[in-house]
């Protein structure tokens, strides 16, 4: 295998594979049934951007929510810096970076050395992810994330279509039917519409 197919299979493994996106909408299966998502219309993303504000003011005026800020102070007493954690993320990156540039200075025909910093790679990235798990973990307590994860809750419910008598159709008619809804089939269109929205990012 050569260094571009093997460089094509980390990415694959990786990331969302870019060929799942078509016109901007990702298809999948649940229980023997076609859905979709799809990137919001300009009076859909109004709509959750507003839903997403007035949480957040309403949050805000709750004194038993914390800002992200207000909630780092509070690690910190605990002993517990974000900073740090940042500061890991950066540092892993810029080890990304740098092995990836000496990736692509090896000759194709090194396959031991590409082989070996392909590992290297794959390994720092598990790295990366695993400080970003706790950075979230830390942090999903702060009025931000909550508000962050209401509007991929929202977006997923505005965006969903399932696919019926060859027509496709929006999957919940209100949020509350959605919030109702079957947990595995909720689960599915959040992650599908979060991988869709970093999809198109990449591409673009």
């Amino acid at each position: 295998m050569e260094k571009k197919e093997m460089l094509q299979e980390l990415i694959q493994n990786l990331n969302l594979n870019e060929s799942m996106i078509r016109d901007n909408k990702i298809e999948f299966e649940y229980k023997k049934e076609k859905y979709r998502v799809r990137m919001p219309k300009a009076g859909e993303d109004l709509e959750v951007n507003e839903k997403k504000n007035t949480l957040y003011i309403k949050l805000l005026k709750d004194d038993n929510y914390l800002t992200e800020e207000q909630l780092i102070e509070t690690y910190k007493k605990k002993s517990i810096n974000i900073s740090d954690l940042n500061k890991q993320f950066e540092d892993w990156a810029e080890k990304l970076k740098n092995t990836q540039i000496e990736l692509a200075k090896i000759p194709d025909s090194n396959q031991e050395a590409i082989e070996n910093l392909i590992k290297k790679i794959v390994d720092i990235k598990d790295k990366m992810m695993e400080i970003s798990q706790k950075k979230v973990i830390l942090l999903q307590y702060s009025i931000e994330a909550k508000v962050e994860h209401y509007y991929y809750l929202y977006l997923a419910y505005l965006v969903t279509e399932k696919l019926e008598n060859g027509d496709w159709i929006k999957c919940w008619k209100t949020y509350e039917e959605f919030e109702n809804g079957e947990t595995e089939l909720v689960g599915l269109a959040i992650a599908w519409i979060t991988n869709l929205l970093y999809g198109v990012k990449q591409i673009v």
